[in-house]
């Protein structure tokens, strides 16, 4: 039972940490062009977000922002 509990919660951590991640670079998005980006491809092109390996644009990611 505390393994799962414990892999949830690990889990529910990382989630949040991916979602401020993005919630960061739409900030520096929003501020360098004064407006939000279409998708998070053009969040990855613009080189605030790192797309995991496989992604294709249209499939679930896990960004993670990139050092400047």
């Amino acid at each position: 039972f505390r393994a799962r509990e414990s892999r949830r919660e690990a889990a529910a951590t990382a989630d949040a940490a991916r979602l401020r991640r993005v919630r960061l670079a739409l900030d520096v998005y929003y501020l360098e062009k004064q407006a939000y980006p279409p998708d998070l491809g053009k969040l990855a092109e613009s080189g605030l977000l790192r797309a995991r390996a496989g992604w294709r644009g249209k499939q679930k990611t896990e960004p993670s922002v990139r050092v400047r």
